[in-house]
């Protein structure tokens, strides 16, 4: 755990977080319902050998460092980016899930980051889904 811990403070400290985190797409299958895709984002993460390193071992790592609001907002500027990619590219009603850890509901400039980026990407608001965990909503209601 600790050689986790060090390598993700490097990793932020040294702006190498390209290099090591991938924000991947798992679609989502429907069953009925619009006619629009949907793609759960998955955030993994790689070693300096390009070994997987499974997220229940480095966002429990993250969060403690106080590096998962960080976190979030690389997976939200690269899954946006790659959505609009695919808007413009022929599929103009592809959207995305999101996962926000407890560390993000308190930031209280989240909003305006998320709006910003939106707008950069020229992506309707509805383009994106935010989802935090049951626990985290209750422990922070008001801001959730």
């Amino acid at each position: 755990m600790a050689k986790i811990d060090a390598f993700f403070k490097l990793m932020f400290d040294q702006g190498a977080s390209d290099l090591h985190l991938v924000a991947g797409q798992q679609p989502i299958v429907r069953l009925h319902g619009e006619d629009a895709e949907f793609y759960d984002v998955t955030l993994r993460m790689r070693d300096d050998e390009g070994k997987a390193i499974p997220p229940d071992q480095f966002f429990p790592v993250a969060l403690q460092a106080g590096l998962a609001a960080k976190l979030d907002r690389w997976a939200i500027t690269h899954s946006l980016k790659a959505l609009a990619e695919q808007r413009t590219s022929g599929r103009p009603r592809t959207r995305v899930f999101l996962r926000l850890s407890p560390a993000s509901l308190m930031d209280e400039t989240l909003l305006t980051f998320i709006g910003k980026s939106l707008q950069a990407n020229r992506l309707p608001v509805d383009a994106a889904i935010f989802s935090i965990n049951e626990t985290d909503a209750a422990a922070h209601l008001k801001r959730a």
